[in-house]
């Protein structure tokens, strides 16, 4: 009898386990998920424990299969920690195509990181398994429980993560023990296969069947059209400092109050120097730009995540001195020299990215991931990237431009949304004045003005040498064969942002003989090869985030007794 009861628990267990195994197969995935995939998440389970109000346990158990080698960015086989958050288990198991495990990896097999990226300082920490698979396709199985004493930041649910994965399975779970009030904010949740099955106390969600996104020309950022779920509690806590926020003036109250007050400390040497450099001036934009440079010709960027969460800027005083700092110190810095000459200027949350991406303004929670600076100026208010030693006074394109942040007063926070750049304000002008030869070689000038994001675009010709300069205009202009640079005269005025291109050029053959004619393209220096792909069927939003202006003059010289034999009719498109 006890060896019958033996055999059947482990004829059971073998059961269980081919059960596991066969349920990991890779070829067990609808072929519907796989279309348009590197990865395929088979479950992602993610249940969040409140307790107590000021700390949460997060277990994580995480099932991808890979599919190629493009695939191998969605493993996510990691975990951060710092000194507030305790990997209390994490532990990983490789299954081959079939499903059978491969490989199995504990706690000891992470590699232990510093989190820091390019911070100087940083008590942020990584857990990380560096897996090269033998084949593909293989599936990774990731369990994770952390502890954290904070709850300022709540785990957001994603159950897409990407292009170029889908989802079979997905579920968030937040069991509030603690019964704290939370927010719910849900985003793009119109999809089938997503459903909320929150009840009480318990706010629950669960996706299926998910299918793949592909990556399509001109859309928005992902975050802004894939499904999401963000959660923050009414009461929180940030590492030591409790808060509590129904509002973004209660919010931004809370940061004033505990992050930003009292670290604005100025020597009276430094406003000495600060009141000598802007002496006679009366105008307080024009104090503002002096300071601003002062800034930039003093400081350099280095991030530093150290302070309450990272949240938190160094002292004014250890700017000064040291003469380096993050966004969020290098605009506390210059935020307190402002303020020493009586100029209003507000630190201000914003989400930093080439995408636009807003601060969700109906949700009141920490975020963003980056710091600039606004001063208030009527109905044109000036946005400054303190961060940049390069960039002109009030321009913030392709960064933090037309987007909601966050601004921080000391009577709290507001919702305000940064510049707007028109096409108008992206503007390249250009005209030139070009020589034709009877062989069909051409000479001349060209001289252009660009602005805005084109503005951006050139900035980086000044760091180049007269050798680097030369090689960019013949790359930009690949399609003129025999290009000679001879002069290159550029200014960049920082004042009306504007920069300046002044060129004498020659090439050999630009146009093509044909028996006593010449055939030509008199847009000589503005073609565009690149047509954006033709969808049968789009499937995203189509968005054009930046629009921009350019307008060519360009007055060519024929060579003696040519005249014109052919010209193409005026156009005009429009779409």
């Amino acid at each position: 009898m006890k060896f019958f009861k033996l055999f059947l628990v482990l004829t059971l267990l073998s059961t269980i386990v081919k059960a596991q195994e066969a349920s990991y197969s890779a070829f067990l995935i609808p072929d519907a998920l796989k279309k348009n995939a590197n990865a395929v998440v088979r479950s992602n389970n993610v249940i969040v424990e409140l307790e107590v109000a000021t700390s949460m346990v997060i277990t994580e158990i995480r099932v991808v299969t890979i599919l190629n080698k493009k695939g191998l960015k969605h493993l996510n086989a990691y975990v951060f920690y710092d000194p507030n958050t305790k990997v209390k288990a994490i532990e990983a198991k490789v299954y081959n195509a079939l499903g059978k495990e491969i490989k199995k990896f504990k706690k000891k097999d992470f590699e232990d990181y510093s989190a820091s990226g390019s911070s100087l300082f940083s008590d942020n920490r990584v857990l990380a398994l560096d897996y090269t698979p033998v084949a593909y396709p293989f599936t990774m199985e990731l369990k994770v429980e952390t502890q954290s004493n904070y709850t300022a930041f709540m785990p957001k649910w994603y159950p897409l993560e990407g292009y170029y994965i889908s989802t079979q399975n997905s579920s968030f779970k937040i069991i509030n023990t603690a019964q704290v009030k939370l927010d719910v904010h849900e985003l793009n949740l119109n999809m089938e296969g997503i459903k909320n099955n929150s009840k009480g106390n318990t706010i629950a969600y669960q996706a299926s069947q998910l299918l793949a996104y592909k990556s399509e020309s001109m859309t928005p950022a992902f975050d802004n059209f894939a499904p999401k779920v963000m959660i923050a509690p009414h009461k929180f806590r940030l590492v030591n400092i409790d808060g509590e926020a129904n509002s973004w003036q209660d919010f931004g109250k809370w940061q004033y109050d505990n992050l930003l007050s009292g670290r604005n400390d100025i020597s009276e040497e430094t406003k000495a120097e600060i009141t000598k450099l802007v002496a006679g001036i009366t105008d307080p934009i024009e104090k503002a730009r002096l300071i601003y440079e002062y800034v930039q010709n003093k400081t350099r960027y280095v991030s530093v995540q150290l302070g309450v969460g990272g949240w938190q800027p160094m002292y004014a005083s250890e700017v000064d001195e040291l003469g380096y700092g993050d966004c969020k110190a290098l605009t506390n810095y210059t935020m307190s020299l402002l303020h020493s000459q009586d100029i209003p200027a507000y630190y201000s949350v914003i989400y930093g990215d080439s995408d636009i991406q807003n601060i969700e303004s109906d949700f009141i929670a920490m975020q963003g991931n980056h710091v600039i600076l606004n001063i208030p100026n009527g109905d044109n208010p000036v946005w400054l990237e303190c961060t940049s030693q390069k960039v002109p006074f009030g321009h913030i394109a392709n960064f933090t431009d037309d987007r909601d942040a966050l601004v921080i007063t000391p009577e709290g926070g507001k919702i305000v949304h940064t510049k707007v750049y028109t096409s108008k304000d992206n503007y390249l002008s250009a005209k030139a004045n070009i020589n034709l030869s009877s062989e069909g070689d051409i000479s001349g000038t060209y001289t252009a003005t660009s602005g805005g994001t084109q503005y951006d675009s050139r900035m980086s010709l000044f760091s180049k040498d007269e050798k680097d300069k030369s090689l960019y205009y013949k790359n930009y202009w690949d399609y003129i064969n025999d290009l000679k640079i001879n002069t290159i005269a550029l200014n960049n005025d920082k004042k009306t942002i504007k920069i300046s291109e002044n060129l004498n050029i020659n090439a050999s053959a630009y146009a093509v003989k044909m028996g006593d004619k010449l055939l030509f393209c008199p847009n000589a220096f503005n073609q565009s090869s690149y047509v954006p792909p033709r969808y049968s069927v789009r499937k995203l939003p189509f968005i054009i985030q930046r629009g921009y202006y350019d307008e060519d003059v360009y007055t060519i010289n024929l060579p003696k007794d040519f005249m014109i034999d052919f010209l193409p009719e005026a156009q005009e498109i429009k779409s």
